[in-house]
């Protein structure tokens, strides 16, 4: 005590001394020896053995296994292994792997493994992996992963991940301030300050603020302020304060309080009329406005001659006139305008008779969409008319098909439709040179077949399609020599030219294709006694031989 000095004595008669504090044996035995602050009486110890007593105070460097019981202080640094126990207070820097038991208070850090039950209170940073069990209080960031069940208040950012599954079982009681991408099975109490990206089953119980972009599948009890993108299947109890863009399905058991009538009517008519004091108004337009807006808009893009290409005529008139799909020419809406003009005008030059339906035009036979809604393919076999130059203003147009039919002629602005990866006009009767694209090269072209027609002139048409896979041109009235421009085309695949009017050597860049890139078909009239082409890298000669 004090000035007491006690050394350690070991087996080969050494001794050791420490801090005034001495530890000493005889023989095999201490004497004496401190254990936690307490002066024993016992065997003695080897120096490496530790105590089975928790100390008092925590060492300077961690143990390199723990001790039984935790200590009443933590260590400075981290256990390599925790303990079996929780200490009242945490350590400084979390621990490679988590404790059985949480701490009290949470660690400053947090552990790279959560807890299997949850803490008291977060942490200032969540885990990498969630807990099995939710937090009684959420921490201030989110986790990288959801946990399995949802906590009793939200966290103040949404989760990172949330593609499966991402969403909880059971809502939370409040929500969060931003929404997840996927929605909850069940409503929040309180609604999100910001809408859902997709909505949830079923409505809250209190309305946002602001409306989603889709309906919920049940209404709620209350409307929103501000009407949605698109109406919901049912109406709700009470109207919108203002109206929606597109009706409703059924009618509302109220009608809307606004003074503007709604823009387009609902499908059926509301139990009480509105009290507004104008009357509803289609498009927020009288007719006369209407017809001379969707001429505009036409004739913008398009060239008319309503005198001498009396479909032209007709087809605007039945847009404007007859058509009870009745678009709005408004100034968000010109290129929907443009679309169902020139998909009406394609579709009766093609098939005379065609009949025009009133739903959208992605829905009529012989078009296809994307997901925006802009006409990607154009298909229609067995054609008895010609192809219409609107075509031409199709900016999304990637496919366009028309087979074993009886087109003569084809007016088309090949170089407007920098989409189009696909022609197919085989086995018709169409004469003419093959349209030109000029200077303007077609990056977005695969595929050309147009074999089984009168397409006449050279084959220079083809260096326009730096990325053309496939050229089916047999049985054509093409002539001239095969340019060696052709040679350029590096991912060109198929090329069948038998059957035409072409004369001389296939260029030994085309067979430089053959040899060293992928042209696995050249087909040519290099057969017979006399072949007009004279090829040593053809796979098939014509009249057909095998190479």
């Amino acid at each position: 005590e004090g000035s007491a000095v006690y050394t350690y004595v070991s087996s080969d008669g050494s001794s050791f001394s420490d801090g005034g504090l001495n530890f000493g044996c005889s023989g095999s035995t201490f004497d004496s020896h401190f254990c936690d602050g307490i002066l024993h009486n016992d065997e003695c110890l080897d120096f490496d053995n530790v105590c089975d007593y928790p100390t008092m105070s925590p060492s300077i460097s961690p143990s390199i296994s723990p001790s039984k019981y935790p200590t009443d202080v933590p260590t400075l640094s981290p256990s390599v292994n925790p303990t079996t126990i929780p200490s009242d207070f945490p350590t400084s820097a979390p621990t490679n792997a988590p404790s059985v038991i949480p701490t009290n208070i949470p660690s400053q850090l947090p552990t790279w493994i959560p807890t299997y039950s949850p803490s008291d209170s977060p942490s200032s940073t969540p885990t990498n992996l969630p807990s099995s069990s939710p937090t009684k209080v959420p921490s201030h960031s989110p986790s990288t992963y959801p946990s399995k069940r949802p906590t009793s208040h939200p966290s103040t950012s949404p989760s990172e991940y949330s593609s499966s599954p991402s969403t909880t079982s059971i809502p939370s009681h409040n929500p969060s301030i931003a929404p997840t991408n996927i929605p909850s099975k069940g409503p929040s109490h309180v609604p999100s300050e910001k809408p859902s990206l997709y909505p949830s089953l079923l409505p809250s119980v209190i309305p946002s603020s602001l409306p989603t972009k889709i309906p919920t599948f049940l209404p709620s009890d209350e409307p929103s302020n501000s009407p949605t993108l698109k109406p919901s299947n049912r109406p709700t109890s009470l109207p919108t304060v203002e109206p929606t863009r597109l009706p409703s399905f059924t009618p509302s058991a109220k009608p809307t309080l606004t003074v503007q009538p709604s823009i387009s009517p609902s499908m059926h008519p509301t139990m009480k009329p509105s009290i507004s004091m104008q009357p509803t108004m289609r498009c927020n337009m009288d007719a006369i406005a209407r017809d001379t807006l969707i001429t505009e808009i036409v004739s913008e893009h398009i060239t008319l001659e309503l005198n001498t290409k009396p479909l032209q005529n007709t087809t605007l008139r039945w847009l404007i006139d007859s058509d009870n799909y009745y678009i709005c020419p408004d100034e968000d809406n010109q290129s929907a305008v443009l679309q169902r003009y020139v998909a009406a005008m394609v579709a009766l030059s093609l098939k005379p008779g065609y009949k025009l339906i009133s739903k959208h035009e992605c829905g009529w036979h012989g078009f296809e969409c994307n997901l925006q809604q802009e006409i990607k393919e154009i298909r229609f076999d067995e054609a008895q008319g010609n192809l219409p130059e609107e075509v031409s203003v199709l900016p999304k147009l990637q496919h366009l098909v028309s087979q074993r039919g009886n087109m003569t002629d084809i007016h088309l602005n090949i170089q407007e439709l920098g989409n189009l990866k696909h022609i197919d006009f085989d086995k018709n009767n169409i004469h003419g040179t093959f349209p030109n694209s000029g200077n303007v090269e077609m990056t977005s072209m695969e595929r050309i077949d147009i074999n089984y027609n009168s397409f006449s002139g050279g084959l220079e048409f083809l260096n326009s399609y730096p990325n053309l896979k496939e050229a089916h041109l047999d049985n054509n009235a093409f002539n001239g020599t095969i340019p060696e421009s052709l040679g350029e085309l590096s991912n060109l695949r198929i090329l069948t030219l038998q059957n035409n009017s072409l004369t001389g050597t296939m260029p030994s860049s085309i067979c430089d294709l053959r040899e060293n890139g992928k042209l696995s078909v050249l087909i040519a009239d290099c057969g017979g006694f006399e072949p007009k082409v004279n090829c040593t890298c053809c796979t098939h000669c014509f009249p057909f031989t095998l190479n």
